[in-house]
């Protein structure tokens, strides 16, 4: 049975913490796929669930599985936005790795780096993004 994707997506807040200071991963994408800075994100397929979608998109997107992830929150966030004529619901989660880890880009994106939160919100193309990092941001600073 072929799976299909859902209008629902998936957003993951990949960081990770160097010297006691916490560094967002972000991710470039390609000129052709939008040329803006975003987050991790993928779409669910009818077949998983949220979480099986998130180890999923970070083994394609990031060129690693599931081993690779050190923690994962709870939800933090979850919005909903429009394209066209569909309303998708996103929900967000925090995920944290490994410094150390190779990272290989799928072909969506071109580049990726390492970041402070004021740099991320900073280059973040879309709004909800940055309203997404910042609920996130307010959740680990307690």
């Amino acid at each position: 049975m072929k799976t299909r994707e859902l209008p629902i997506k998936l957003e993951g807040i990949l960081f990770t913490r160097v010297d006691d200071e916490i560094k967002y991963l972000v991710l470039h994408r390609r000129p052709e796929e939008g040329n803006f800075w975003q987050p991790l994100t993928g779409t669910l397929n009818s077949d998983e669930s949220i979480i099986d979608c998130l180890y999923r998109e970070i083994a394609e997107e990031l060129g690693f599985g599931k081993m690779e992830v050190v923690g994962l929150t709870d939800e933090v966030y979850r919005f909903e936005w429009k394209r066209d004529d569909q309303t998708f619901l996103e929900f967000v989660y925090g995920v944290e790795l490994s410094f150390e880890q190779n990272i290989t880009l799928s072909n969506e994106h071109d580049e990726y780096k390492w970041c402070s939160f004021d740099e991320a919100i900073s280059i973040l193309g879309r709004d909800n993004n940055k309203k997404a990092f910042e609920a996130f941001q307010s959740k680990i600073s307690v």
